[in-house]
């Protein structure tokens, strides 16, 4: 049976039993005793149908596991499932329209090469030109995105896993997956300075003016 990692053999720490970072799933069932699946909180049966004390996972829940929480098999599961073709624009992304960029002033242009790692995304089949003022290269390339975001799910709700499961994941080329990122980014940017109801303060009669009242003196 395959394990998710060395380190589930160790009882794990605070904060691998409540991850801080967005992107990593909630994890409920992480204390459940052998027996249960620490991901899904199910018993874990033998062939024969009885439980079985000596396993903390169902092999179905190592993949679900594997995929949520990292990247490089993610992103091997969206593959082998979409088979590199954009969700958005149903195009391959070798054939889907390139972004376009110029090469930045910090790194020297004879250094740059076919394959470029920017921003931790997988560029491939990248083209230089010379523009009419400053180099440029046109990127095509896909990645693995969240149909609905993880920033706004609800971690404590019953059915949070699965919004990292494979049934949220879709491909998405470096074109499409910068105008939902684009999109999504405005909306949030919307939402702050979306304008508040304005109160009315209540005029301060009290007391009169300090020069009013020196002059009735």
């Amino acid at each position: 049976m395959a394990r998710p990692i060395s380190s589930d053999l160790l009882a794990p720490d605070a904060a691998k039993r409540a991850p801080p970072a967005l992107r990593r799933p909630p994890l409920p069932f992480w204390d459940v005793p052998k027996g249960s699946c620490r991901w899904c909180g199910g018993a874990v049966l033998k062939s024969d149908g009885t439980p079985n004390p000596r396993r903390r996972w169902h092999d179905d829940c190592v993949t679900a596991y594997r995929i949520a929480c990292f990247s490089t098999d993610m992103r091997d599961a969206v593959y082998a499932r979409d088979g590199g073709f954009c969700a958005a624009c149903r195009c391959h992304f070798l054939h889907a329209p390139p972004i376009v960029r110029p090469i930045p002033d910090w790194l020297p242009y004879g250094q740059w090469h076919p394959t470029i790692d920017v921003a931790n995304k997988r560029w491939c089949a990248v083209d230089f030109a010379d523009a009419a003022y400053a180099p440029v290269y046109y990127a095509r390339g896909w990645t693995a995105d969240h149909v609905e975001p993880l920033h706004r799910v609800d971690r404590s709700a019953a059915d949070a896993l699965r919004y990292w499961s494979l049934a949220n994941l879709q491909t998405l080329c470096l074109r499409c997956d910068e105008l939902k990122t684009t999109a999504e980014l405005k909306r949030r940017a919307a939402m702050r300075v979306a304008p508040k109801p304005k109160v009315k303060k209540a005029k301060n009669t009290a007391a009169p003016k300090t020069r009013e009242r020196k002059r009735a003196a």
